[in-house]
């Protein structure tokens, strides 16, 4: 993927979480960082609408934890 395309793609995702984060640098920092892992782990050379808006999502969903027990009884 060319760092111009990574750029665009990035900055597609930051518009749409900019008003979760509240600053659009912090949101392209997240945004830049998302795309990067998802082109290291998928190979991925495009991002299409889809991908930008599964990763929007991703980035706007407060993480799991799957591990965690209450009281001592796991879920």
């Amino acid at each position: 993927m060319k760092k111009a395309t990574l750029m665009r793609s990035a900055h597609k995702i930051a518009k749409e979480i900019v008003d979760e984060c509240g600053d659009y640098q912090i949101a392209l920092s997240f945004a830049l960082k998302e795309v990067w892992r998802q082109v290291k782990t998928y190979d991925k050379k495009r991002f299409g609408d889809v991908a930008i808006m599964s990763a929007a999502f991703k980035l706007m969903t407060p993480k799991q934890d799957k591990n965690r027990n209450y009281f001592g009884v796991p879920d």
